[in-house]
């Protein structure tokens, strides 16, 4: 037999099993482990934007708008990947003890009425993965007015600072068109009015993440607390 599997240097907290507990109920086992890889996916994605918030420079802006869309495309494939196993995770979730708060913001977020879920719809139907011609060029038309656009933009001439600018920009723009108020403002006021619009839709989006891997992370508990898992402190 293998030895065991022994937690980072650094962790205070962690759950063990018996390796074969993984055969004892495999499918639960599995959906268990594939919530946890979107959980990680996701987390993974959101920390990376989070931490491009304060950050300045044009590789910053690039990689913040990009973390969002990743970040998004893979919240959507969560979404999936839960509805698709509705009725377990549910269940689980509850045995997990998540709140009737949690549960009802996820209903409003797994909504396909909701304006996060039909974001994150679009950014990973059109915009990740695929950079779908027809997103791209509704997109680039709201540039056409502009005196002048910048095509590629960096401090210093390393590839990690250089970016795309206008790949950058179209993309924050098909995932946060302008609205048509912010568009009505005198020049001098519209940026702060675009930013102000457009952190305020991120901040959603990043909130309605949250909603999502919290919901998993309940599910992933109450699926070890069923199978009698053993948490360890030190």
């Amino acid at each position: 037999m293998e030895p065991p599997i022994p937690p980072l240097e650094q962790s205070t907290h962690w759950v063990v099993t018996p390796g074969d507990q993984l055969l004892r109920d495999l499918p639960d086992a599995t959906l268990a482990v594939r919530l946890g890889m979107a959980f990680n996916a996701v987390m993974a994605q959101h920390r990376f934007a989070i931490s491009t918030l304060e950050m300045t420079g044009i590789a910053a802006a690039r990689d913040s708008f990009s973390a969002l869309a990743v970040a998004s495309a893979l919240t959507e494939e969560t979404l999936i990947l839960i509805n698709g196993n509705h009725r377990r995770v549910m269940e689980l979730a509850k045995r997990g003890e998540a709140s009737d708060d949690l549960f009802a913001r996820f209903r409003s977020v797994n909504s396909g009425k909701s304006r996060e879920r039909q974001t994150f719809g679009f950014v990973r139907n059109k915009l990740t993965f695929h950079w779908d011609a027809e997103a791209v060029e509704a997109s680039l038309k709201d540039f056409a007015d502009h005196e002048s656009i910048i095509w590629l933009e960096s401090t210093g001439l390393t590839l990690g600072e250089t970016a795309m600018r206008l790949s950058a920009d179209a993309l924050l723009n098909a995932i946060f068109p302008i609205p048509d108020a912010v568009k009505a403002l005198p020049p001098a006021e519209r940026d702060e009015g675009v930013k102000e619009a457009t952190r305020e839709r991120m901040m959603g989006l990043l909130d309605a993440m949250l909603v999502v891997s919290g919901l998993i992370q309940h599910a992933v508990d109450g699926y070890l607390a069923e199978i009698k898992a053993r948490g360890v402190m030190r």
